[in-house]
């Protein structure tokens, strides 16, 4: 027998009753010796707390509202830098990795675009972890992503996963080609730049159907 439990359940039965005497020899002695103007005083203050709770609840359900939309805007903009960040990626390896027939640049500035996507990289890792906590915020706040959005949600997580993994390759075998001038890279340039394209494509893919869903289609509200 939990003994705790029942001293605290005779505790509060015992303040209920001796409340509720209390009360009613309180209201009897008023109503006693009490005028009209009492009860008029009574009746504005009743309806003054009654105000301010009813304020004080419309506040706060605006307020959540509020704020359960400031998060849904933190996950649109965690997007759009995942968005910013993949354009720069892939302007820096257009030239790292030129189409046949255009002008390949010199290992200087060669070296310093690979070393402009390793600090990209490194920006990709943390969109990924900013995208991790925006969605991780909109479940404190009540807001969910519509089940239309959810998988693309967890497809671009492994996306960018992958695609960080494809760059480090990708990058360092462009490094020793640059480094040694030697066609025997080019094979591995070749698969790691077609694999770094369909990650990318799948995350353009899941960033414009963003635009397609609209607001409404990529968040609910409880």
């Amino acid at each position: 027998m939990d003994y705790q439990k029942i001293k605290k359940r005779l505790g509060y039965s015992f303040a209920f009753v001796f409340g509720f005497f209390f009360g009613i020899s309180t209201c009897v002695n008023f109503t006693i010796d009490a005028k009209w103007t009492d009860f008029v005083s009574l009746a504005f203050t009743a309806a003054g707390v009654a105000l301010g709770y009813i304020t004080f609840f419309r506040w706060w359900r605006n307020k959540k509202k509020d704020d359960s939309y400031r998060v849904s805007k933190d996950y649109l903009n965690a997007l759009n830098e995942v968005q910013e960040v993949i354009r720069e990626i892939d302007f820096q390896y257009f030239y790292l990795c030129p189409a046949p027939g255009l002008l390949v640049e010199g290992d200087e500035v060669s070296f310093k675009r690979i070393k402009q996507v390793d600090q990209l990289s490194h920006q990709l890792y943390l969109c990924r972890v900013n995208l991790v906590n925006a969605k991780s915020e909109l479940n404190f706040w009540d807001v969910n992503l519509s089940a239309a959005f959810e998988k693309e949600h967890e497809e671009l997580l492994k996306c960018l996963a992958n695609l960080k993994v494809v760059m480090t390759g990708l990058s360092s075998q462009l490094f020793h080609y640059y480094k040694n001038h030697s066609n025997e890279y080019m094979t591995e340039i070749d698969r790691h730049k077609k694999m770094f394209n369909g990650y990318l494509k799948s995350i353009r893919d899941i960033l414009n159907k963003r635009r397609s869903l609209k607001f409404d289609g990529i968040f609910t509200f409880k």
